[in-house]
């Protein structure tokens, strides 16, 4: 890889993504090279049309952040200006740069209750009675979803979970922890040294398939398990799993 216009061989791009077909020229945008391209698969050409390799939203310089997708139509090139969160327009006839306005267009008011802790389409799940001790003020519930063959956790994006606590002990709530790998270890504060009660547990994470470039999914899961806080406990910490695999 590397930003070097000219023929085969001798023509670089880095991760290039978006292409469309415009009056038989192949327009590509070279991702990470910031860049808009023309590539000519019959003279095996790759040569930069717009951009100057700089991350940026400029128009006089035309600089993009890592575009993405392109769509053409009316004369214009519509660039998915991705890390800019824009669209961009460049006139096919004079590369003239610019950002696509859309009048009276206005984001979305923010939830109150983020969505990734609502769980209402998770996979529910009620699950046998389990014991466990606390430890220094502690008591720790490890959870582990189980992946399809062939599947892995996503590194990068951020494993949510929210637990639920009824029992005599009183009733707590923690919404929205992240964890970045499984199993997930979580340390709960408890103040009953015993306690009965209902725990639900919801957990949402993503899981990609192992192939270079495979499908990414999401999942999400609520357990609903007795807990019984007790001193004379096996085990210092209660696990969570999935009893079967997930589908692909």
């Amino acid at each position: 890889f590397g930003d070097v216009d000219g023929a085969n061989p001798d023509a670089r791009l880095q991760h290039a993504l978006g292409v469309t077909l415009v009056d038989g020229k192949l327009y590509v945008a070279d991702t990470y090279n910031h860049k808009i391209k023309i590539v000519d698969p019959e003279k095996e050409t790759s040569t930069t049309f717009a951009g100057d390799g700089k991350p940026g939203n400029g128009d006089e310089p035309a600089q993009f952040h890592e575009p993405c997708g392109l769509s053409a139509a009316n004369g214009k090139l519509y660039v998915a200006d991705t890390n800019n969160h824009l669209i961009r327009v460049i006139d096919l006839a004079t590369k003239q740069v610019s950002t696509l306005e859309i009048v009276g267009l206005t984001p979305p008011a923010p939830q109150a209750t983020p969505p990734a802790a609502d769980f209402a389409n998770a996979r529910q799940i009620q699950a046998d009675a389990i014991s466990v001790k606390r430890v220094e003020g502690n008591v720790t519930l490890k959870l582990l979803p189980s992946l399809p063959p062939g599947y892995k956790i996503n590194p990068l994006a951020p494993l949510v979970y929210r637990i639920d606590i009824e029992g005599d002990a009183g009733t707590g709530k923690l919404i929205r922890a992240e964890a970045k790998e499984l199993p997930i270890a979580i340390s709960i504060p408890f103040a009953a040294e015993s306690s009965n009660g209902t725990w639900k547990v919801g957990l949402t994470y993503y899981y990609c398939s192992k192939e270079p470039g495979g499908l990414c999914k999401m999942a999400s899961v609520v357990w609903t398990v007795p807990v019984t806080v007790s001193p004379d406990a096996e085990s210092d910490t209660a696990t969570l799993s999935e009893p079967d695999l997930l589908s692909p």
